[in-house]
């Protein structure tokens, strides 16, 4: 419905008047304008009518997103934005200043594996309340979380150089992904 078009605005207002989060929950809120919102309205695109499927599309949102801005630290960082909550940086001694230079520091891969188990903490959620009913109405919201769950893999593995590279996931490997959903 017309609400859920006005919330995602509200979440595009949020990435062009600012950045700034004090709290996990300041985050998660904006991850549930920016991506859970645009979910629950393909709910209603592809059919998926369980009250389960609204629970999976909010947690598959936080998932994407909270994927999303670990991916993108670096880039948003040149470009003067830092999604990472205050909270978390401060628990790690790290000023957004600093965020950078201290990218090889064990304080900076304890501070990303944080968003990465939130992350994860979100797909597992999502995993939980896939219902039968609308499995496969679900089936694209599916693959891309499989796709961005490799991604989320991928990075930490690749031990969070995320101001070195951009990490993606070949052409194969989204084919396969893919084929398995």
């Amino acid at each position: 419905s017309s609400e859920l078009f006005v919330e995602i605005i509200k979440g595009m207002e949020m990435d062009v008047y600012g950045t700034e989060y004090a709290t996990f929950d300041d985050l998660k809120r904006y991850c549930y304008l920016a991506a859970s919102v645009v979910g629950l309205v393909c709910l209603k695109i592809f059919g998926a009518n369980d009250p389960k499927s609204t629970h999976y599309a909010i947690n598959l949102g936080y998932a994407l997103q909270l994927t999303n801005i670990i991916r993108d630290v670096g880039e948003d960082y040149k470009m003067g934005r830092v999604y990472i909550p205050d909270e978390d940086l401060e628990k790690y001694n790290i000023t957004k200043e600093d965020l950078i230079s201290s990218a090889d520091s064990r304080a900076f891969l304890d501070l990303m594996e944080l968003q990465a188990d939130r992350a994860e903490h979100y797909f597992k959620e999502a995993e939980a309340n896939i219902c039968a009913g609308d499995y496969a109405s679900l089936k694209a919201a599916r693959c891309m979380g499989r796709i961005y769950h490799l991604i989320l893999e991928k990075i930490r593995k690749g031990r969070f150089k995320v101001f070195e590279k951009r990490y993606r996931i070949g052409k194969v490997r989204k084919i396969i992904a893919l084929l398995g959903y």
